[in-house]
């Protein structure tokens, strides 16, 4: 009875899990197949905790025996939470997997310029990625990613926000430690800073975020006394002389409120690439994909062998 009771949980587990039976998916890029078709220890691209710009990272290649791939970092571009570009930042590293399949390589992505739209993410993948939904067909891992200049999510207003009131200010995509302050300029073009006091905030903060992927909030006012007329607004990198992006915003008495943009939450990678091994934050977290029925058997086995293990150390009965 106990065993009918385990194999039933076991097909029920299998049946319930997304990747059990996937539908049929356009082919994976081709760098991504030559790594992983039929990879017998799996593909993965593993690489520290989080990324920057303006830096040199260390890259593990896992795969195919003398595979020979480009290793690109893109940076995920985000519009409401929603993934719109895998833009290109890093310089080709071209590697080839030793007779092991494992390969090392540094990549090195170079001081980005104005734009302001780090998501806080960016995917290490093979070159020749074209489309954001390829995702699901390749080998790597989002991983977080802090820029100079990063993604304003908003304050919680539109452009009309309520004169004197002290706004949450929310962003993404931060260097760590890196602190901001926010200014406004006057009718001479004189720019002034506005991050709200100690007095008027007490848990306003100019610190970034611990991570690129967090959400940071830094208290600004919009002043009292300027006149009912769009004005510049900006966020200024204390810790660097970065371009900060610029918004215009109308003082009224109370604002139009308008929530936040979401912040982007990374897709699967390699979902449906036989074999690709889904890596998480840490590498030592990772965890093997099963796609499609080979690996729905290989949970099968691994499930079932914990199972006969505990029962025969009595932890099962």
């Amino acid at each position: 009875m106990i065993r009918r009771t385990t194999t039933l949980a076991l097909a029920t587990l299998l049946l319930a899990a997304p990747w059990a039976v996937s539908p049929a998916a356009a082919a994976p890029p081709a760098q991504a197949a030559t790594l992983c078709a039929g990879s017998p220890r799996g593909c993965a691209l593993e690489t520290n905790d989080w990324l920057r710009e303006g830096a040199t990272f260390p890259v593990t290649v896992i795969g195919n025996a003398n595979a020979r791939i480009q290793v690109v970092v893109y940076l995920a571009v985000a519009t409401d939470g929603v993934l719109t570009e895998l833009r290109p930042i890093s310089s080709e590293a071209d590697v080839i997997t030793n007779t092991s399949g494992v390969a090392h390589t540094d990549v090195a992505i170079p001081t980005l310029g104005a734009g302001g739209d780090s998501s806080g993410w960016a995917l290490v993948s093979v070159g020749g990625m074209q489309d954001t939904t390829e995702t699901l067909q390749t080998v790597g891992q989002f991983v977080p990613f802090g820029a100079r200049v990063p993604l304003i999510l908003g304050d919680g207003y539109g452009d009309e926000k309520p004169a004197g009131s002290v706004l949450d200010l929310q962003f993404t995509g931060t260097i760590p430690g890196t602190r901001f302050a926010v200014d406004y300029a006057d009718a001479d073009g004189i720019w002034h800073d506005t991050t709200a006091t100690a007095d008027a905030a007490p848990a306003n903060t100019t610190a970034a975020a611990t991570r690129p992927d967090a959400i940071t909030t830094l208290r600004y006012v919009v002043p009292r006394g300027l006149t009912s007329t769009p004005h510049k607004f900006r966020l200024r990198n204390v810790s660097d002389s970065a371009i900060s992006p610029l918004w215009l915003a109308t003082p009224t008495v109370d604002g139009t409120p308008r929530e936040p943009a979401a912040a982007f939450q990374p897709p699967p990678v390699g979902a449906d690439l036989t074999g690709a091994n889904l890596v998480a934050t840490h590498p030592e977290k990772s965890v093997v994909l099963a796609a499609g029925g080979v690996a729905g058997l290989a949970l099968v086995v691994t499930v079932a062998g914990a199972v006969t293990g505990l029962r025969r150390r009595g932890g099962l009965r």
